[in-house]
């Protein structure tokens, strides 16, 4: 795992000053690489790699990047990890004299053989490489199917003379001369969804590669060429095709097979690894497979708080029944207060999913032990494990069939609902199963203006808001469905899946995990993205996800082979951090410091109005508007920040 950076110059300038811009760049990046760090420039001198070494696989020097193929045709600059590089090496069955064990040399020679498209296609693993193609003259940017590994890439200013690309966004802002416009059309979705979604960002014309696509410049004709190369709704739409045959206890026997392979493969490290366990089903069940794979006590890392619902007494438990070396840190209040407002700054662009800061002080944790973690992350995307999908199985088709009139009126007066309903469930008990239960009724009751599912889903994930002022709101582009809301193949909490996986997944999940841990310098692996269990998974029955209200059916029989389902029969609670109190307390002034200070009001595209609002009714406990909020405190901290400099 490393950290990556280069320029691309449309007219020659002198080395030094290319080599300036690639320090400047490391130097940004270096917490994602402390091990190492190298250059390359080509004789053109239009071309420059830069590279932070995060050293897993092979230790040595031969390991170092930019590396250059055997043949001398290509040059790369490459994070991540390829798990099966030796299977690769054994198939290109070349006489190959290689120069050490690393996968970066495994990929370079599988390009120089294969040619680029062959051997994405091959491999299996969480990458974001530069490519310079001599013989070519090319230069490519490629990012793995899922979009694990960040890439950034986008123009240094208007003159469009110097391409930048990079790991974070910020060793971008850093080159010397670097100008660009906000991208103001994004700040409504950002506030609407926590972050810049798909390939734009808080910068105008500053982009990231998409997941499954690389890109390719030609510096001959100067052309920039995008090319999907794997799609996870296509791979979906294909194993939906070819529907697997076996019972469940079949298809249980199958996962846990390619599972342990799966495991296998990302457990090879020439560094001390562990595994994130927050004492849910799917951290547990990567952990046990982890222990069944390995001769030695595993390490396992767990977050908790003082108090009732506490999943690390739980993760506890489960790390003593796997014989793991367990690592705990307890964290009050006031230590992840502690946070605010520097956890918004790791991120490099605005970014605002509360979570960051558990995530942010178990990445913590886990690298004072280990270089290497593997995580339960996915698991609800690709085996239906989130309250949306359940919600949707169960009762949507009652409320869809509800007379509109009814429903109507059900909208109308929610305001006044909302409160009635959450006192009825203090007084049954049902707060003590849902995590956030007002912020869910919230939303359930919003639902009633729904007209599809891919309204409902929009409604369930990120309810819209009305903080734009009318001009900036009418010239917004409308937001487009996910195609998958028009394929009748899939069920449709089946189509939510597949929207997650493509939009939340990439853009919230895998960005707060990303960016938390490699700020310590640790290094991320998630098993359920290996597009084999992908595949397996889009070709089940889709009552083997979910069926009678059971979510996660698989995993829930798969994990009972390695532990008892004792430990896991509890209400899932994790880490929460209490945002919408503390925004009503610890954090109330600060808050207000930030939503009403000229960062956010100069900008001239927010109703001022409507934020006070907002405040005002989250304040007063009418409502939980917590996450529309925070989503504005990122904002404000971040052009605090930065704007300055543009």
């Amino acid at each position: 795992m490393c950290g990556i950076a280069g320029s691309i110059y449309f007219e020659k300038v002198s080395k030094e000053n290319i080599i300036s811009d690639l320090n400047k760049m490391l130097k940004h990046i270096e917490h994602r690489g402390p091990d190492a760090k190298g250059t390359w420039v080509h004789a053109s001198n239009q071309v420059g790699f830069s590279h932070n070494r995060l050293s897993i696989l092979d230790l040595s020097d031969a390991g170092s990047q930019p590396m250059h193929s055997h043949s001398g045709r290509f040059c790369i600059s490459y994070n991540g990890e390829i798990y099966n590089h030796l299977k690769l090496r054994k198939e290109l069955n070349l006489d190959i004299n290689w120069q050490g064990t690393s996968d970066t040399e495994t990929l370079l020679n599988c390009i120089d053989c294969w040619g680029l498209e062959k051997t994405l296609q091959k491999v299996h693993g969480m990458f974001a490489f530069a490519l310079w193609d001599e013989l070519e003259q090319k230069f490519y940017l490629c990012r793995d199917r899922f979009g694990e590994k960040p890439l950034y890439y986008g123009w240094h200013s208007a003159t469009k003379k110097q391409l930048l690309f990079s790991s974070e966004l910020n060793a971008l802002s850093s080159v010397a001369g670097f100008s660009q416009e906000l991208n103001l059309l994004g700040f409504s979705r950002f506030i609407k969804t926590n972050n810049f979604g798909g390939e734009s960002t808080v910068y105008k014309n500053i982009f990231k590669v998409l997941p499954g696509h690389f890109l390719t410049f030609d510096l001959k004709s100067l052309a920039i060429k995008p090319k999907q190369y794997w799609s996870s709704y296509q791979e979906a739409k294909i194993s939906k095709s070819k529907p697997f045959l076996g019972t469940f206890d079949e298809a249980v026997n199958e996962l846990d097979s390619l599972l342990r392979e799966v495991v296998s493969d990302q457990m090879l490290s020439d560094v001390p690894l562990g595994c994130f366990l927050s004492g849910g089903l799917d951290s547990s069940l990567i952990a046990s497979i982890m222990s069944a794979e390995s001769n030695t006590p595993i390490n396992t890392f767990s977050i908790g708080h003082y108090g009732e619902s506490n999943e690390a007494e739980k993760a506890k438990l489960i790390a003593q029944s796997l014989g793991a070396k367990h690592t705990e840190l307890y964290v009050d209040s006031d230590t992840a207060l502690e946070l605010v407002p520097e956890i918004f700054n790791i991120y490099s662009e605005p970014f605002a999913d509360s979570s960051q800061i558990p995530t942010y002080l178990v990445s913590k944790l886990a690298k004072e032990k280990v270089t290497v973690v593997l995580s339960g992350d996915a698991g609800d995307e690709i085996f239906g494990g989130y309250n949306r999908y359940e919600y949707t199985h169960r009762f949507w088709p009652k409320i869809n069939s509800m007379p509109n009139r009814l429903k109507s009126i059900i909208f109308k007066f929610a305001s006044q609902l909302n409160p009635l309903i959450l006192l009825g469930s203090r007084i049954t008990g049902a707060t003590n199963k849902w995590e956030n239960l007002d912020l869910k009724i919230q939303k359930i009751l919003k639902t009633m203006q729904c007209r599809s599912v891919a309204e409902l889903h929009d409604c369930l994930l990120a309810p819209d808001h009305r903080l734009m002022n009318y001009e900036s709101h009418s010239s917004l582009p409308s937001a487009m469905a996910h195609e998958v809301f028009s394929n009748n193949l899939f069920d449709p909490y089946e189509q939510m899946m597949i929207a997650d996986t493509e939009t939340y997944l990439v853009d919230d999940i895998l960005v707060k995990v990303d960016r938390a841990a490699m700020r310590h310098s640790l290094e991320t692996r998630v098993p359920y993205l290996d597009n084999r269990i992908f595949s397996f998974a889009w070709s089940l029955p889709s009552h083997f996800k979910i069926h009678n209200g059971d979510t996660k059916r698989l995993l829930r029989a798969l994990v009972s082979k390695y532990l008892d389902p004792e430990l896991l029969d509890q209400p899932k609670t994790g880490f929460g951090i209490p945002v919408a109190e503390w925004l009503r307390g610890p954090l109330k002034d600060y808050a207000s410091d930030i939503l009403f200070n000229e960062a956010i009001s100069g900008l001239d595209i927010f109703d001022q109005n409507e934020i006070l609002i907002l405040w005002n009714r989250h304040l007063s406990c009418v409502e939980d508007n917590s996450s529309q909020l925070w989503s504005l405190i990122s904002l404000g901290v971040w052009l605090k920040k930065n704007t300055a400099e543009i």
